[in-house]
């Protein structure tokens, strides 16, 4: 986007039911169409960038997998393919419905619809009916500037997969992703994302999940990056006995902010809901979240939960937690809670006695409260990288 419109569009695009979208961010200073230009004035680079991140994630064992993908700033390839799914460009497929999320979600909604479309990296992930597979996706992109990646996934009836989805960032990108989770009926899918960037690489991503009758859907988001982050989750349990699994680790560090705003919304009977999150929070980094049930009146016997627990490293780091309850039904269980707390010194000491030292223990503790999110994920390689992450 040119600099001249970048202004203009910002102050003509109108976020719904609001005078403007800056009350869902905790960095006022950060995001806002000043900085964005800062990003939009950069001359991309040639992906060249030898960054920590990627070297990371060109280590990544994918030899599991039944089929892997590698994406460099659009560029996609296949270390190794499978029957199973089809892969296709999202604009020739004509998914109008894709953005239909995003584009409600204000300027910076809008904003990531169009730099996706501008970058040309959309595409449609399609899994057969009756069938299953593990599919890895790994991403990269130190462009620089303003660059977007968007991912339609189509989990087809009776359908039973996992996916993993890692993803590095750095060399001074603003980034803007989003995916969207179309689980039709009897569709199970298991998907597990892993966000890596460097401090100057700010991220802004959307997911959205639709599950149709008895559809399952489980997504571990693992946020192990060092640059600000937004993100916006909206997980629709249209479909009767859909059942919705979200788990989210904050890694939160140095001065980095990361917002989260989540949606879980019951429009059919005798569906499930749960969130957790985890912060870990050190030095001087905050988290945000934001997360609302909406249960319909014809949503009878629905089921939904959300978590939010934070370990406390440093007094300076913050967590702020808003539960919001929207329930028009008169036979469901829902409920919150949120809970926030320093190192257990008991524990610490016990290891120290052993013979650890103080940076070990600290390890040890992070790594269990950790590993409570991560419990969903099947593939352990993941969950091991997940982990080592959390220490780079």
């Amino acid at each position: 986007m040119e600099l001249s419109n970048l202004q203009d569009f910002f102050e003509k695009t109108a976020f719904p039911n609001r005078k403007n979208e800056a009350w869902r961010f905790s960095d006022f200073n950060f995001w806002n169409v000043e900085n964005l230009r800062k990003y939009a004035a950069l001359t991309p680079k040639d992906n060249a960038c030898k960054c920590k991140p990627r070297e990371l994630l060109n280590g990544f064992d994918t030899t599991s997998f039944d089929a892997v993908l590698r994406i460099n700033c659009g560029d996609i390839s296949f270390e190794k393919s499978a029957d199973f799914f089809k892969v296709e460009n999202l604009e020739s497929a004509g998914c109008a419905k894709f953005y239909e999320y995003p584009q409600g979600l204000g300027a910076f909604g809008e904003l990531s619809c169009k730099v996706s479309k501008d970058c040309a990296n959309l595409i449609k992930i399609s899994l057969n009916a009756n069938a299953s597979g593990k599919i890895c996706i790994i991403s990269e992109c130190a462009h620089s500037g303003l660059q977007g990646f968007g991912m339609l996934v189509d989990a087809l009836e009776n359908s039973n997969f996992e996916l993993y989805f890692l993803d590095a960032v750095c060399d001074d990108t603003f980034y803007f992703k989003n995916v969207f989770c179309n689980l039709h009926e009897g569709a199970s899918l298991n998907f597990s994302s892993l966000n890596l960037s460097k401090a100057d690489s700010p991220r802004y991503e959307t997911y959205r999940a639709v599950l149709a009758q008895n559809a399952k859907f489980i997504h571990t988001h693992i946020e192990s990056g060092f640059a600000h982050t937004r993100n916006e989750t909206f997980i629709e349990l249209a479909g009767e006995g859909a059942a919705a699994d979200f788990r989210v680790l904050l890694n939160c560090r140095h001065n980095a902010r990361h917002d989260l705003k989540t949606s879980q919304v019951h429009s059919s009977k005798g569906a499930s809901s749960n969130l957790e999150v985890r912060a870990i929070l050190s030095e001087d980094a905050e988290a945000d979240f934001i997360g609302s049930i909406s249960v319909c009146k014809e949503a009878q016997q629905t089921q939904a939960y959300q978590s939010c627990k934070a370990l406390q490293l440093s007094e300076n780091s913050r967590l702020q937690s808003l539960p919001i309850l929207e329930i028009e039904a008169n036979d469901v269980n829902c409920s919150h809670g949120c809970a926030v707390a320093g190192p257990n010194e008991d524990e610490l000491f016990y290891m120290r006695s052993r013979g650890l030292d103080s940076e070990s223990s600290r390890t040890i503790l992070v790594g269990g409260f950790a590993r409570g999110i991560l419990e969903q994920i099947h593939e352990e390689n993941f969950v091991s990288f997940a982990l080592d992450s959390l220490s780079i």
